[in-house]
């Protein structure tokens, strides 16, 4: 039993010192889904955003329930997350935009996934086109002063003259990751030793 027993100690170790390869995300149990808030150096335009979420292998978070907004604003509701270059705080970006764009403020908008347009949680009097302009990306945002964070959205340019947000979020579905495959190689080299030794 002790060459067993060290063997299974050994697979433990080696599991255990498997260290992940980014910051911790936070997985929402209710899709099994992961999700993270990304600060920018600075001001990041929805473009840069998108651009750098899919480089990472994810997309921009999509939001399609109030259930699903609460957890990521849950995320985003710190202020290192929020900026607010002129009037109301500005939050990070997320993964909607109009397609094509439009002077229409409540025409178009879609996920960069794809998914149904079904929810939205749009502030008081939005989305708007301010000042005439075509507003065609979305981020959290609330027009109250000060550190006043809000869960609900704006449509904004996605480069806008007004200052931008600094932080995106962005979502992915797991994959297999090397932890798990190592686990289940350890247990499938555990179940062979047992047999081997005489076990059923």
């Amino acid at each position: 039993m002790k060459p067993f027993a060290a063997i299974g100690a050994g697979l433990v170790l080696v599991l255990c010192c498997v260290a992940p390869s980014e910051a911790a995300p936070t997985q929402w149990a209710a899709n099994g889904h992961y999700y993270e808030v990304v600060i920018a150096p600075g001001e990041i335009s929805w473009d840069a955003a998108n651009a750098a979420a899919i480089a990472a292998g994810r997309h921009l978070v999509t939001i399609t329930s109030p259930a699903e907004n609460d957890f990521v604003f849950g995320l985003v509701d710190f202020p290192q997350f929020w900026h607010a270059p002129t009037g109301g705080n500005k939050g990070p970006w997320i993964g909607a935009y109009q397609s094509p764009p439009t002077t229409v403020p409540s025409a178009n908008w879609r996920w960069v996934t794809d998914e149904p347009w079904g929810y939205a949680n749009w502030g008081s009097g939005q989305p708007n086109d301010s000042g005439g302009n075509v507003e065609d990306k979305v981020y959290f945002y609330t027009p109250s002063p000060g550190l006043v964070r809000s869960p609900t959205w704006n449509d904004a340019r996605g480069n806008s003259p007004n200052g931008n947000p600094v932080a995106y979020v962005t979502e992915w579905v797991p994959e297999p990751s090397s932890f798990a495959l190592l686990g289940t190689g350890a247990v499938g080299l555990l179940m062979f030793l047992w047999r081997k030794r005489g076990g059923r």
